[in-house]
């Protein structure tokens, strides 16, 4: 059987489902059915990223009917899955009870990797900065204890998340701090586009503590390495305008802010849940 896990592209979920769907038809006469139900539990998420609630309810639906004939692993795949439909599609509260149903399991069985995905969305589908902040820790925590590499491989993305915790709760320098250590992180995973993102916090964070400076040098070099790749990014391109506005030089951060804004403008999430951004953005140029 091919691992299935391998083939994801969470970048592009609707090429990843395709290759979930050859599988599929393939093994659906086979009487494997813990793998069946979590191929299931990933197409659901498949959809999901596309915003398809209701193929992706129909996808756990299949895989729920294969449970009581599967193993824990696949109960606790069903149950992350579940919840990150319901939490994206706007129900927090049940996806929240389901993300701790699948630590508790997770953790029983000691399927660490699992269990930290659960601790990791039980922060995100945390209702208050409080439980936001308990979860992170407490995640961060439990993989520190952990043995098992499925865990270990978190951390960086939960630096991440903690990091913008504090910043979001206004403690900038805890924040940077964070975001250094989510840099280490990567670095051992050594995924480059991961990196760049780390060093992008990094850089956002000392522009909010005022090191304009150092935030500078950071966007800068990130221009020229996603210039190499012919990938501009966007976010540089705000940081670049900002940081350039803060030093009065309106001549350099303007075309940045343009393109920033003419790129950021064309994502319809940011034009609905960023409308102060791109005003900001608008203000520069």
């Amino acid at each position: 059987m091919q691992d299935f896990d391998k083939l994801w592209d969470y970048n592009n979920p609707t090429k990843t489902a395709a290759k979930f769907k050859d599988i599929l038809d393939k093994i659906e006469s086979e009487q494997n059915t813990s793998y069946l139900a979590q191929l299931y539990t990933q197409l659901a998420r498949t959809q999901g990223l596309q915003a398809k609630w209701d193929d992706a309810f129909d996808y756990l639906s299949k895989a729920k009917s294969l449970l009581l004939s599967s193993d824990n692993i696949t109960h606790v795949r069903y149950l992350l899955e579940l919840g990150r439909t319901y939490n994206s599609s706007g129900k927090r509260s049940k996806a929240y009870d389901l993300f701790l149903e699948a630590w508790d399991l997770g953790r029983k069985i000691r399927a660490d990797g699992y269990a930290t995905d659960a601790g990791h969305m039980l922060a995100i589908a945390s209702d208050t900065p409080e439980k936001i902040l308990e979860w992170n820790l407490k995640t961060i925590e439990f993989v520190k204890a952990s043995d098992q590499a499925e865990a270990h491989k978190w951390l960086g993305s939960l630096y991440n998340n903690l990091g913008w915790t504090y910043f979001n709760d206004g403690d900038q320098t805890k924040a940077l701090e964070i975001f250094e250590l989510a840099l280490i992180e990567r670095k051992r995973q050594d995924k480059d586009e991961n990196i760049r993102i780390a060093k992008w916090c990094i850089a956002r964070a000392n522009r909010e503590i005022g090191q304009v400076d150092e935030a500078l040098a950071i966007q800068l070099d990130l221009l020229t390495t996603y210039e190499q790749l012919g990938n501009p990014s966007m976010f540089v391109f705000e940081e670049l305008a900002h940081c350039y506005t803060l030093k009065n030089e309106q001549d350099k951060a303007a075309p940045y802010a343009k393109q920033a804004y003419d790129l950021l403008s064309q994502d319809d999430w940011y034009v609905k849940n960023e409308p102060t951004r791109l005003q900001a953005l608008k203000d520069i140029f």
